[in-house]
């Protein structure tokens, strides 16, 4: 990543050299260069900041949506217990009830995970009209929060400071720990009333199953956001 980032500070600046190869139109083409070149990316800025915006609304939506419908199964377990008597048809509705609820979690889980890639690839992108924002307005850097000069930096910096616990802060977790919990529950149910386990291996299974999970979930996002950002630094 330290290569990646000295080989950006070491580029020259593309707008200020297309700024200095046209000044030899004259002053009044310059400005005019200049102008349009603020123009387009205020407009792109403006773009951008409305797609992050997009981009994290999706995302509480989507888990917002989940959520309930995990809130809704269980209220309505709560309302068959009685009638079943917690037998074998109490558990085949559990059964059928979480697995279905795992598979809509597993798929809210990843387009959380996409949307937040996308929200981080807007924030790169507005992080590089600051800096060109920087180059054409010499000074003005001392206003702005976020540094203009390191990219990766800022970007850390919008994320989190780039901690490596950062992942674990995020929606995708949030759903991926509420898709672990019904992960270990389907297991400790195949154990206890399939298997004829006793009780207590079966919430042992069921602890394991959610460790599991919650392993592959953040492996899944660990190796997602380290692509998207290998592959930004090679943009």
């Amino acid at each position: 990543m330290a290569v990646a980032t000295e080989r950006m500070e070491g580029q020259p600046s593309r707008a200020l050299g297309m700024l200095q190869g046209n000044s030899r139109m004259g002053d009044e083409g310059a400005d005019i260069l200049q102008e349009r070149m603020v123009g387009i990316l205020t407009t792109i800025h403006f773009t951008l900041q409305s797609e992050r915006v997009a981009t994290i609304s999706e995302a509480n939506g989507r888990s917002a949506l989940y959520l309930t419908a995990v809130s809704a199964c269980l209220v309505a377990l709560g309302f068959i217990a009685p009638s079943t008597a917690l037998g074998s048809g109490f558990y085949l509705v559990v059964f059928i009830l979480f697995a279905v609820l795992t598979i809509v979690g597993i798929i809210t889980f990843a387009r959380v995970v996409q949307s937040g890639l996308e929200d981080m690839i807007s924030a790169r992108g507005i992080a590089r009209i600051r800096r060109f924002y920087a180059e054409v307005a010499p000074g003005i850097e001392r206003w702005f929060v976020l540094p203009v000069q390191d990219e990766i930096r800022a970007l850390h910096d919008e994320i989190g400071g780039g901690s490596r616990f950062q992942t674990l802060l995020t929606t995708a977790s949030m759903v991926a720990v509420v898709t672990c919990a019904l992960v270990g529950v389907l297991t400790s149910i195949a154990a206890f009333s399939l298997c004829g386990l006793p009780l207590a291996i079966a919430a042992i299974i069921g602890l394991a199953g959610f460790g599991v999970s919650g392993w592959l979930h953040y492996r899944y996002q660990v190796r997602a956001w380290r692509e998207a950002l290998a592959a930004l630094m090679r943009a």
